[in-house]
């Protein structure tokens, strides 16, 4: 493995979270690495100025492999019976929990939001044309994207 395949590995580790002896040259940034959003930008960002890579071709074509940063419509949809669960179950563990009316309709709202945060977290993103690792390290190979 050469120096820039090791740091970009490295990098991507650092900011996917995902432990470095999982990460292969087929590795999907977006879909296989949850690389997104700012940790997503920050990782090309870094992969630029250590190995002085143009990546201006990619900046104007980011909505291709990353997509808009917002709540999946999904997400959204889930919110109402998310909001019902939540205030279902809140009610249950607040009186299990002996808590009071506001402690039950705070638990029921972090209920509610952790059920949409997740339904966001796992909703499929479509549409998305994959960037592999090989294809970062063989563009800080070349010196542009």
């Amino acid at each position: 493995m050469s120096i820039i395949e090791q740091d970009i590995h490295d990098l991507l580790a650092e900011r996917s979270g995902v432990a470095r002896d999982r990460i292969r040259g087929d590795s999907r940034l977006l879909q296989d690495l949850g690389l997104h959003g700012d940790a997503a930008v920050g990782f090309f960002t870094a992969v630029a100025a250590r190995h002085q890579v143009e990546l201006t071709a990619l900046w104007k074509r980011w909505d291709r492999h990353f997509g808009p940063e917002r709540l999946p419509l999904v997400a959204w949809l889930a919110f109402l019976p998310a909001a019902v669960g939540g205030a279902l179950a809140g009610d249950w563990l607040g009186e299990r929990l002996y808590l009071t009316r506001d402690g039950t309709r705070v638990l029921a709202i972090g209920l509610a939001i952790g059920a949409v945060w997740l339904i966001a977290r796992l909703a499929p993103r479509r549409g998305q044309a994959p960037i592999r690792v090989d294809e970062v390290v063989a563009a800080a190979r070349r010196g542009r994207w």
